[in-house]
C-alpha cells in the first residue's frame, strides 16, 4: 500500500489531501482469482417406470423400462418382508447397482409366499432416484408369445441375473417385455 499526499494553498488556506493507494494483495504484486470448483452432481436420475414382476416357485424375475440419463450407473432392486423379523421393511436385494433393466432373484429361505418389488436408478455420483411404484410378483403364467417365464431357471424379464440370482440357461428363450 502507498500513501500519496498533495498539498496546495488557496486563498491563503493550507489544503492538504492524503490519497492512499493499494497496489495489490501481496508482496509480489499479483492477484489471485479464488479456485474455481468443479460442479458437484446433486440430482437424482428419475425413478424407473414400468416394472413388471412374475413369481417362480421360490423367487421372482422383473423387468422395467431403461432410464435414458447418460450419468447412470445402474439400478438398485427392494423386496418387501425379506427380513422375516420385519415383514414390513424393504430391503434392497442388489449390492452393487446392476446394469440391465432385469432382474431375477431366488429366497433362499423358501419361507415368502408373495414378492412385492421396487426398483430405483442410481447415477455415476451415487445419487439414488426415488423408488418406482411397487409390482406384485404374480404368479408364472404362459406369456403371449407362448414362452414361459420361470425366474427359478435364471434371466429373469431380461434381468441380469444380479445379487442372489442365478444366470440363464443356454438355449432357454427368455421374454424381456410383458408389455
Amino acid at each position: 500500500m502507498k500513501l500519496t499526499t498533495f498539498s496546495r494553498t488557496m486563498g491563503g488556506v493550507a489544503l492538504a489531501l492524503a490519497v492512499w493507494a493499494l497496489s495489490g494483495c501481496s508482496s509480489d504484486d499479483k492477484t489471485t482469482a479464488p479456485p474455481k470448483l468443479d460442479p458437484v452432481d446433486e440430482i437424482a436420475p428419475l425413478s424407473p417406470t414400468g416394472l413388471v414382476a412374475r413369481q417362480g416357485k421360490n423367487g421372482f424375475g422383473a423387468g422395467w423400462d431403461a432410464n435414458a440419463e447418460p450419468d447412470l450407473r445402474g439400478y438398485h432392486v427392494y423386496v418387501l418382508g425379506v427380513d422375516l423379523a420385519a415383514p414390513q421393511s424393504w430391503v434392497r436385494v442388489t449390492d452393487d447397482p446392476i446394469t440391465e433393466p432385469g432382474f431375477s432373484w431366488k429366497d433362499s429361505s423358501e419361507k415368502m409366499n408373495q414378492f412385492v418389488v421396487r426398483v430405483s436408478a442410481v447415477d455415476e455420483a451415487g445419487n439414488e432416484s426415488v423408488w418406482s411404484s411397487p409390482a406384485v410378483a404374480q404368479a408364472v403364467s404362459t406369456p403371449k408369445d407362448g414362452v414361459e417365464i420361470d425366474p427359478d431357471a435364471g434371466g429373469g424379464l431380461g434381468g441380469s441375473g444380479g445379487s442372489g440370482g442365478t444366470s440363464p440357461h443356454d438355449g432357454e428363450p427368455v421374454e424381456h417385455d410383458l408389455r
